[in-house]
């Protein structure tokens, strides 16, 4: 028998495998296609630009290649007008949020947390004890498609 496709949505498929014995495997494949975005935090800053997430999911991020040390929090708003300075997911815990960054190197995100959000932004140090930056720093945003 062949293999049977069960469903299909945001880009994620489940079928039914066909193992050859009489029996079936469940198998789940995710195969959106990855975009990047560059969210820059200007000289002597400490918030980038804005990203719109309306038809993408933030995954993750590249760190610029140099870093002024700071804490790095990215800030979620609904409306691009009130923001919040950290996302905290289902768990009580915060998941936008690095005590340091390694600059160049690639940090995943939790996605699910982050879908509620349409707009986010990356600020280094804290809405508290903001750190600018001692130049131009551009983060390679890597985002899929939602539909």
């Amino acid at each position: 028998m062949a293999d049977q496709l069960i469903s299909v949505h945001n880009g994620i498929s489940k079928c039914m495998r066909d193992m050859g014995d009489g029996t079936f495997a469940e198998v789940i494949a995710a195969g959106a296609n990855r975009s990047t975005v560059t969210a820059t935090i200007a000289n002597a800053a400490s918030v980038s630009d804005v990203i719109d997430l309306t038809t993408t999911a933030l995954l993750g991020f590249v760190a610029p290649a140099a870093w002024t040390a700071a804490a790095l929090n990215i800030e979620a708003s609904p409306d691009n007008t009130t923001w919040a300075p950290a996302v905290i997911g289902s768990d009580s815990t915060a998941v936008s949020s690095w005590a340091s960054v390694t600059a160049g190197n690639a940090y995943a995100v939790d996605a699910v947390s982050m879908l509620p959000f349409r707009y986010i932004r990356f600020r280094s140090g804290t809405s508290a004890a903001p750190v600018n930056q001692g130049a131009s720093r551009a983060f390679v945003v890597i985002t899929r498609p939602l539909a």
